[in-house]
């Protein structure tokens, strides 16, 4: 039995801007698309700018777009790494389990110390992460279990919403972006089973399912 296994380079190769920096840059370029003075278009792909111009076009997809995105700290923050680590930076993944695990440390650290409060000092890297999702973040050196619960909360909500712009992103542009040619090592491969990573349905639409 042959089984193809499918991640994000299989839409990359199709020319499709699925990469983390594409989605990232259409975002910025959706929230602020009414400013004249943006120059983000010009970070867009060609296929990309055809999706701007329809969202200018079409008020509902847009303004649900925006829903998901307007006040996001999630885009705050990839836009803080994005800087710092330049273009070629690639995995939302690997940033959001960072975050998350800061914060884990903090609750073990709460847990362990039997107290009520767990005192962080101004150069821990908790208060660099907030800075980043907030840059109105006034630091707190003390934490509980309720400022916790309340980051995560507020970090949960972020991430849910980023995760149904990426959705919507796909199901609205990307399933409907034109293919331009197939990969004949896929066609000469003829696998049994596809396993696919991805969340668009490329696949379908150019082999067949």
């Amino acid at each position: 039995m042959k089984i193809l296994v499918l991640g994000n380079g299989f839409d990359l190769d199709h020319n499709l801007p699925t990469s983390y920096m594409d989605f990232l840059n259409f975002c910025n370029y959706v929230l602020d698309m009414d400013n004249p003075d943006s120059l983000k278009i010009k970070k867009l792909k060609p296929a990309q700018i055809k999706y701007a111009e329809y969202l200018k076009s079409c008020e509902p997809i847009r303004n649900t777009f925006i829903s998901y995105l307007e006040n996001n700290s999630l885009i705050n923050y990839f836009n803080a790494r994005a800087k710092l680590q330049g273009e070629n930076w690639i995995d939302f993944e690997r940033e959001i389990k960072g975050v998350v695990n800061e914060f884990k440390i903090i609750e073990f650290e709460l847990k362990k110390s039997n107290q009520c409060v767990y005192r962080t000092d101004k150069n821990h890297k908790v208060h660099q992460i907030l800075k980043q999702l907030n840059p109105d973040y006034v630091i707190v050196y003390l934490w509980d279990e309720i400022s916790l619960f309340n980051v995560h909360k507020s970090l949960c909500k972020s991430l849910n919403y980023f995760c149904l712009a990426l959705e919507y992103y796909i199901s609205v542009f990307i399933n409907e972006t034109p293919i331009k040619g197939v990969s004949q090592d896929i066609i000469d491969f003829d696998a049994n089973k596809v396993l696919t990573f991805n969340y668009s349905d490329t696949y379908e639409r150019m082999y067949g399912g």
